[in-house]
């Protein structure tokens, strides 16, 4: 019997989740996933040492960069893999591309048909997008998990847990950031459309969804 977790939070509220896995798990094996390498998801695998945490191909230096080394996986997915959970298999699988970050996991039930989207998608939340990050392939993810994934749940990195409407509700707030971003008289409108999205202003809003895709273009 298997038991799998699916990132580990972090402070208080990762302590609050260990008591409830130790509850849950009994003589279950315990499998640890981690979507992506920021604190709030990993902060908490120092309580999951041995179990196996995997977590997408970022290497060890640049996790301990990130993350801390307390909190380092155990296996590094560089592509993809298959875990059995009773009935049901979990596709595990690395993205490969600069979206949120360089390495984000996506883990999908092939027999519920559940999407755990880690902070590729969010639900009436503003993303971060630093360091790695790219607006542009987030919604090339949104296109790819739309054709390829049968999703009926969808988990976000933060937000309510929802259903495939989800996946179109995000990629349409950064198509209107980037669209704001390229049509200044635009922008005062979608960051008003915006404005019940959970945010941080000049980190997560979006006006600083807007800044970054100028960033791109300049880039280009």
């Amino acid at each position: 019997k298997v038991l799998v977790l699916i990132d580990t939070k972090m402070d208080e509220a990762a302590e609050q989740l260990k008591d409830f896995v130790q509850q849950k798990r009994g003589n279950k094996q315990l499998i640890v996933i981690n979507t992506h390498w920021h604190p709030d998801h990993v902060g908490g695998n120092k309580y999951y040492k041995g179990s196996g945490i995997i977590a997408g191909d970022y290497g060890k230096d640049a996790w301990v960069k990130e993350a801390g080394a307390e909190t380092l996986p155990d296996i590094w997915l560089k592509d993809s893999m298959h875990v059995t959970v009773g009935g049901d298999t979990l596709l595990v699988f690395n993205c490969h591309r600069m979206a949120h970050t360089g390495n984000d996991v996506l883990v999908y039930s092939t027999k519920r048909k559940i999407l755990f989207a880690g902070d590729l998608i969010l639900n009436h939340q503003a993303p971060v997008l630093m360091g790695q990050a790219n607006g542009n392939t987030y919604i090339q993810l949104m296109d790819w998990i739309s054709e390829h994934l049968e999703v009926n749940t969808l988990v976000p990195g933060h937000g309510p847990v929802g259903g495939r409407e989800l996946i179109q509700q995000f990629k349409t707030y950064l198509l209107d950031m980037k669209e704001a971003a390229a049509n200044s008289d635009l922008e005062s409108a979608m960051i008003e459309k915006y404005k019940d999205w959970n945010q941080i202003p000049f980190v997560m809003s979006p006006g600083a969804t807007i800044k970054h895709f100028r960033t791109l273009k300049e880039k280009e």
